[in-house]
């Protein structure tokens, strides 16, 4: 599975899809993992920055109802921005 898989249904709904990815493929989720957590990269306000600018481009993006699915170290990462959103599913990577 890849989070591409979510395109064909967004495209349905009228929804749009982010999908970030971390430096060097790792995000720091406060506990977890890799070259971004090692290097103390601030990956919570990367996402908020993403909200932001997604609401500034259109109109119609409202970050309080915005929702993230996370897998593995990406699950991490949406439990640890969970107030960014107004519900996250970690898929994998949830402690």
């Amino acid at each position: 599975m890849t989070m591409s898989n979510f395109l064909p249904y967004a495209n349905s709904r009228n929804m749009i899809v982010v999908l970030p990815e971390g430096l060097h493929n790792s995000f720091n989720a406060k506990y977890c993992c890799g070259y971004a957590l090692q290097n103390g990269i601030d990956d919570f306000n990367f996402f908020s920055l993403i909200q932001s600018e997604m609401s500034a481009e259109f109109e119609f993006v409202n970050p309080n109802v915005s929702y993230a699915v996370g897998w593995s170290n990406g699950g991490y990462m949406v439990t640890h921005a969970a107030t960014l959103f107004r519900a996250v599913s970690p898929i994998s990577g949830y402690s």
